[in-house]
């Protein structure tokens, strides 16, 4: 049996598994080769020969049961987060390779080659069978074994060394859809999610991450322990994955909201005769069409806030265009006193009425965000959700209304500080998008959809590969210079199948937006491609 092997002789502060190959399992063939060509130089013909050769390379790996009790520790919560299924045939082989993630994730030591080959062998076994997949012939029996280590390797993959991560594998390259079908029905990852989750946000989702709708599986998982607002699950109790009720919801005729409980706060006033004047040239210099904070506001705001918002919370225009609700403006007026700012772009106010200004004006409105000081995200679904650092804002994030809508990626790609809105026992606060948020995610416990769903975020946001920053710290224990890690990730220029990436899951957009869009999120990146050289 290739399980664990017990060592009596170590004590509880070392870790066994941190050594090299040649201090506790000389072998030639794997410390001059390396997993990737030891896998191909013992690959059989059949998949039943191939998940035996794992136990011989497992074996040769010499992962060895760890005392300790850091390792034990790092363990108990990779167990935690880690695939729940288990390989009948091969009852030893979950533990081992968690063993040997705890290990890696606990490790000081630049480079434990044989918990690295662990990590490459597991890279390379997917590799080998996207490139060469199971056939219908292929008993029942071995995919269902091979589709349970699929997910185990892929897991152990990303947490060891995620430089040999086969980014362009997913389920889908080897198994057929009826199989991943089967799985997600056999483990309730939809039907049995919480009453009011939106299905169709969730599968829009997961069909753009890494696994593709496998994705699911780990989400579900997640969403199990988050509270989503009721903002969310009051509207989405009947959708399902092909459909959102909200698909086709007018938000223009949506009253304008009030803040306060009387709803009887006066107004303040944005005379859109003030923009109407500027000539376009006026209109597109810098804070142009920000308005200041004061009790009559002027446009020409310095340092201003952008509002990034959806109008289906009540957030737009409402019945009298340059009318804002007194308490809604004092609200976002409270947001940028807060991050130093002395005044507030906002659609709702700062577009000219004059048509075809107006037109100007919406062609280049990703400046608009692009030159803020900050940008705030407000959205009730997210203001409504209780703020905790464990990944759960993150997934109530990518479920949001504001999500799905097709204009705020470009406000997202476009801007630079970004501050969500949340809600915590004291009431609204902001939170970072990249410190707060998303970087947290690089945590070795971080659950797996927390890991996915802000990788997906970051390249939205960055235009940069999904692992450029998980994969640093990997580069750095691998000993590889910065030029070759800068080298390897350069800024995506959008592509269709990117854009397509990017505003497939936005499906709370009109076709016509979705060109202009589509052709500004080109200009965007190609314009910061050009002045990054």
């Amino acid at each position: 049996m290739a399980g664990l092997q017990h060592n009596s002789s170590i004590d509880s502060t070392s870790c066994i598994n941190r050594g090299w190959f040649e201090e506790t399992a000389p072998n030639g063939d794997i410390l001059m080769t390396g997993a990737f060509y030891w896998i191909r130089k013992h690959s059989r013909n059949g998949i039943s020969e191939n998940i035996i050769a794992i136990i011989e390379f497992l074996r040769l790996c010499d992962i060895q049961v760890c005392a300790s009790t850091a390792c034990i520790a790092a363990k108990e919560r990779i167990t935690a987060i880690a695939p729940q299924w288990e390989t009948p045939s091969f009852p030893w082989l979950r533990d081992l390779i968690l063993t040997a993630v705890s290990c890696w994730t606990n490790d000081t030591k630049l480079a434990s080659m044989k918990l690295l080959a662990v990590g490459q062998f597991c890279g390379e076994f997917i590799r080998r069978y996207s490139m060469d997949p199971p056939n219908d012939s292929t008993p029942h029996g071995y995919l269902a074994e091979l589709f349970h280590m699929y997910n185990l390797f892929y897991f152990a993959s990303k947490k060891i060394g995620s430089l040999h991560t086969p980014e362009a594998s997913s389920a889908h390259d080897i198994f057929n859809p009826s199989v991943i079908a089967s799985v997600l029905h056999s483990c309730g990852a939809i039907d049995n999610l919480q009453n009011g989750v939106c299905k169709h946000r969730l599968w829009n989702l997961a069909t753009f991450l890494p696994q593709g709708i496998m994705e699911i599986v780990h989400i579900s998982k997640m969403l199990e322990r988050c509270d989503l607002s009721r903002y969310h699950l009051d509207k989405h109790g009947t959708c399902n994955a092909q459909v959102c009720l909200l698909n086709d919801e007018n938000t223009t005729d949506i009253p304008q909201r009030h803040e306060c409980e009387s709803k009887l706060c006066g107004s303040v006033i944005f005379d859109p005769a003030n923009l109407d004047s500027m000539s376009i040239s006026e209109l597109t210099a810098t804070g142009a069409t920000a308005w200041t904070l004061e009790a009559n506001p002027k446009p020409q705001a310095e340092d201003y806030l952008a509002i990034s918002h959806v109008w289906a919370n009540g957030t737009g225009v409402g019945e009298h265009p340059g009318r804002i609700n007194e308490c809604l403006f004092l609200l976002f007026k409270e947001f940028a006193e807060k991050l130093n700012c002395r005044g507030i772009w906002w659609d709702t106010i700062s577009l000219p009425s004059n048509k075809n200004k107006k037109i100007k004006c919406l062609q280049i409105m990703h400046q608009n965000y692009k030159r803020a000081k900050h940008t705030v995200v407000y959205d009730l679904e997210l203001a409504d959700f209780l703020w905790s650092d464990d990944g759960r804002p993150c997934l109530a994030l990518v479920l949001s209304t504001w999500f799905s809508r097709g204009w705020t990626a470009l406000e997202l790609r476009s801007s630079g500080s970004v501050k969500v809105v949340f809600r915590d026992t004291s009431g609204l606060v902001l939170k970072d998008l990249d410190t707060d948020i998303l970087e947290p995610s690089q945590c070795p416990y971080a659950h797996p959809a927390w890991k996915s769903v802000a990788a997906y975020v970051g390249w939205l946001r960055s235009g940069r590969d999904e692992d450029y920053r998980n994969t640093e710290e990997d580069f750095r224990k691998s000993h590889f210079g910065p030029e070759v890690f800068s080298g390897m990730y350069k800024r995506d220029i959008p592509t269709p199948d990117s854009l397509l990436r990017i505003l497939k899951p936005r499906y709370t957009c009109w076709n016509r937006d979705r060109i202009i869009i589509a052709a500004l999120l080109t200009k965007e990146t190609l314009e910061n491609s050009d002045s990054a050289s």
